[in-house]
């Protein structure tokens, strides 16, 4: 299912693509392979440097990707006490911390609540 889910999330999203493993099969609960940007990726950087004017501005669009990154996988969570809702992402009360504006996820929530 999880699986299912990311890939519905990167099909026609900023994000799709960016990411490649070494496709190598790895045992069950070991770590995460090592990610790689892919070329499309590697491209937008380039673009970016080849158009940026101070380090400042680089450093700037990748904690705003990365922002937006775990924004657009983030929902709303309750923990084992029933606390919550809190964002997965950020830990801050939801929707306070404003994450449900740019959530994909909510948005296949709301689209099942409809069906």
């Amino acid at each position: 299912m999880m699986r299912e889910a990311v890939e519905a999330w990167s099909k026609a999203d900023e994000f799709a693509g960016i990411f490649m493993t070494d496709g190598r099969p790895r045992a069950v609960m070991s770590k995460p392979p090592r990610m790689q940007a892919s070329k499309a990726f590697i491209r937008e950087v380039q673009d970016l440097l080849d158009a940026s004017t101070s380090t400042e501005e680089v450093a700037d669009w990748i904690v705003n990707k990365m922002e937006d990154y775990g924004a657009h996988l983030a929902e709303p969570m309750f923990d084992m006490n029933g606390n919550g809702p809190a964002c997965s992402f950020c830990k801050t009360l939801w929707p306070l911390c404003g994450h449900q504006h740019v959530s994909q996820r909510l948005k296949e929530l709301e689209s099942e609540a409809d069906q």
